[in-house]
């Protein structure tokens, strides 16, 4: 029976992976940069990095993690970060990065590859290349954001004067929802004509509780842009309580939709539009199958908070959201339109990131039914 057992104990120990340690100056069973922590590491190894600089470019080139070392520190790469991934399946997990340059796939990912960051900093994200998605929870981007596919929520997007926030250019070789949820997008943008926020409706979207605060002065875009994409997922979409905050929007619409196929399904609800607001702030090409309900406009600036869009006191955004019990606020009562509105709340990504394991998003129905099993999924890390 000893002898049996014996393979399969030295197959455990064999695969099990592995921490290396990366600190200035290496030293001891530490490497001196992360590029010789990566080069040495096997795939699925995490790498432990402490919360100093490191002057050197960063090619990510298999399945990794990258985590700081402390709980309370990030770590820092003065220049810029690659991702290589070309295996298929390949999970690359980044935690407490701090970037001066920019985030880019120079390789293209493998099929299936999953690209994922939490609480970094970096001035632009770019994965276009190939087949895999990026999820970018609670990060901040003092650019833009532009990938093929995968989800946006909880973060700070700034965007340029000189770029677009948040671009989703689709892929139509997949079928999961892309997710823009809870972010607050365009605060440096000023004179631009990209979008906040552009979505391709190849695959199914979600997005909503975002906070669009832009003072753009000379736009010949959208705001929030859908466009006609040649085959378009016949899954339903969604734009509900997103905040658009514009002083001095001189476009005739806030939200601009081109698809017009009778296969495409979009509910737009629940959203706020705050500023000189056209009458109708939102236009639809005819052909799809688009609901507009519950959307809110006010004139006055100063019925929100201007930084964090949360409706101040008599603002007419107050229960102003759809009453049907699915869109219920946080505390129970109506839906507030906006983005501080329903169970997806800006509340929800506000607070501090925790120091050990982060619950990045939960998705669970909005309704259900008694004596039936409740599908509920969750994504997070844990150093």
């Amino acid at each position: 029976m000893r002898n049996a057992l014996a393979p399969v104990l030295l197959l455990a120990t064999c695969t099990q992976a592995a921490d290396l340690l990366v600190a200035p100056g290496g030293g001891g069973n530490m490497y001196p940069t992360i590029s010789a922590a990566i080069a040495a590491a096997a795939p699925n190894d995490r790498i432990l990095i402490a919360p100093q600089v490191f002057n050197e470019d960063v090619t990510i080139n298999k399945a990794l993690e990258l985590v700081s070392n402390s709980s309370t520190g990030r770590y820092t790469v003065n220049r810029t970060v690659n991702l290589a991934a070309t295996a298929p399946d390949a999970r690359i997990t980044i935690s407490g990065l701090s970037a001066i340059g920019d985030l880019t796939e120079t390789a293209p990912m493998g099929v299936g590859a999953m690209v994922t960051m939490v609480g970094c900093r970096l001035s632009r994200v770019e994965m276009l290349m190939g087949q895999g998605r990026m999820a970018l929870y609670r990060d901040s981007i003092f650019g833009e954001v532009v990938i093929l596919r995968g989800d946006v929520i909880g973060c700070y997007v700034s965007g340029t004067p000189d770029s677009g926030g948040i671009l989703i250019t689709g892929g139509s070789m997949s079928t999961e929802t892309n997710r823009v949820i809870g972010n607050d997008i365009g605060a440096a943008m000023t004179n631009t004509s990209f979008w906040p926020i552009m979505i391709q409706p190849c695959a199914p979207f979600i997005c909503e509780n975002n906070l669009l605060r832009i003072n753009m002065t000379n736009s010949s875009s959208f705001p929030l842009f859908v466009p006609n994409a040649p085959t378009p997922s016949t899954m339903p979409c969604t734009i509900r309580n997103n905040t658009f905050r514009y002083p001095d929007h001189p476009n005739a619409y806030f939200i601009k939709i081109e698809q017009s196929a009778p296969s495409f399904t979009l509910d737009i609800r629940n959203n706020l539009f705050v500023g000189p607001v056209p009458i109708d702030p939102i236009d639809v090409v005819p052909g799809s199958s688009t609901t507009e309900a519950y959307n809110v406009l006010s004139f006055d600036l100063g019925s929100i908070d201007p930084v964090s869009g949360v409706p101040t006191s008599g603002s007419p955004a107050i229960n102003a959201g759809d009453p049907d019990a699915q869109y219920t606020d946080l505390d129970l009562t109506r839906n507030d339109a906006g983005c501080h509105g329903g169970s997806s709340s800006r509340d929800n990504f506000d607070d501090p990131l925790p120091t050990t394991a982060v619950i990045c998003f939960v998705n669970a129905p909005r309704r259900t039914q008694t004596a039936l099993s409740i599908p509920i999924s969750a994504e997070g890390t844990d150093r």
